[in-house]
């Protein structure tokens, strides 16, 4: 397994992972547009040459905002998400940011006691932010991490 930072080449196989690990996934157009702009980098995780895994995250005014984090389904509980967390702290340590923030689904026990792990902790709730499958509304809970 490993990381590299990713172009919009990728863009495609960023959004075969998206429609398989999301509730609502972005569009292939979203996913083209973060490689636009200088202040967004995408990670991607492989296993041999199959991109397995991405992470999102734009760096601005000393913050990062991870936007989005998705591992394809037959490779997760695999630790790639924490690989991914890990090397995206890495790279943002060195670039001034004094914090890191993300938000998370209310119900996504799993990915909020990864970030728990990683020493993120839950500073507020945004009500009604997500939609569900029955297009009812979730919670978000926005979770910072002070580097």
């Amino acid at each position: 397994m490993f990381i590299k930072k990713l172009d919009c080449g990728y863009s495609r196989q960023i959004f075969d992972i998206e429609q398989k690990a999301q509730s609502f996934p972005w569009t292939l157009n979203a996913i083209e547009e973060v490689f636009k702009y200088p202040y967004y980098t995408v990670l991607g995780a492989f296993d041999g040459e199959q991109l397995c895994g991405f992470i999102i995250f734009d760096e601005i005014a000393g913050e990062s905002n991870i936007h989005d984090l998705a591992v394809m389904p037959v490779h997760q509980n695999k630790g790639i998400g924490g690989l991914l967390l890990n090397r995206y702290i890495k790279e943002i340590t060195g670039h001034g940011i004094s914090r890191s923030l993300l938000e998370v689904r209310i119900s996504n026990a799993s990915a909020r006691h990864l970030y728990d792990k990683l020493n993120y902790k839950q500073i507020a709730i945004r009500k009604n932010y997500y939609r569900t499958a029955s297009l009812e509304k979730e919670d978000a809970v926005i979770m910072e991490n002070r580097l």
